[in-house]
This record gives structure tokens, C-alpha cells and sequence, in this order.
């Protein structure tokens, strides 16, 4: 693959993850309980600030390939960088 198509490769899921990242920080913005003490949320819970701290939340996990701790003085933080394109296949 050329140099101009990597570019170009990675504007678009630049894009992509920008897009994802604003819908879903709008329509999904609650953390879901699992278990006791244990929640599942998408990028607009873990922006959330005031539901996490009503659900006692101290530790987020982030798996994401450019989502960096929005509240790094509030809550634990252990990120695992994942390309969007290997969760597509």
C-alpha cells in the first residue's frame, strides 16, 4: 500500500471514530451494570462524569485506539489500544 493511501486510510477512520465518538456520547451516555460492581458502557458513559460517580465508579477500562482518559484526576484508568478496523473484521 502506497503512502498516500495510508493517509488517506487513516483520515477516514479518523473520520469514522470521530463520528461514533459524537453519536454516541449523545444517545448512549449511561454505563449499564453487568454485576455488582462491574459495568459495561460505550464512549459517551465513559464521558459521563456525573453517572459515574452516582454508580460509584472508581476504575474505567478503556479499550479504544485513541480515546484518552477524559478524567484522569477522578477516576483509575487502564487503557488497552485497539484498532477500530480490528474489531470490524
Amino acid at each position: 500500500m502506497s503512502q498516500m493511501d495510508e493517509l488517506q486510510r487513516s483520515r477516514i477512520l479518523a473520520c469514522v471514530q470521530a463520528f461514533c465518538a459524537a453519536r454516541y456520547a449523545r444517545e448512549d451516555n449511561v454505563p449499564c451494570q453487568i454485576e455488582e460492581g462491574l459495568f459495561l458502557g460505550s464512549v459517551g458513559a465513559a464521558l459521563n462524569k456525573s453517572a459515574l460517580k452516582d454508580l460509584n465508579i472508581t476504575h474505567i477500562l478503556t479499550v479504544a485506539k485513541s480515546l484518552d482518559p477524559a478524567f484522569p484526576n477522578e477516576f483509575v484508568y487502564k487503557k488497552i489500544d485497539v484498532s477500530l478496523l480490528l474489531l470490524l473484521i
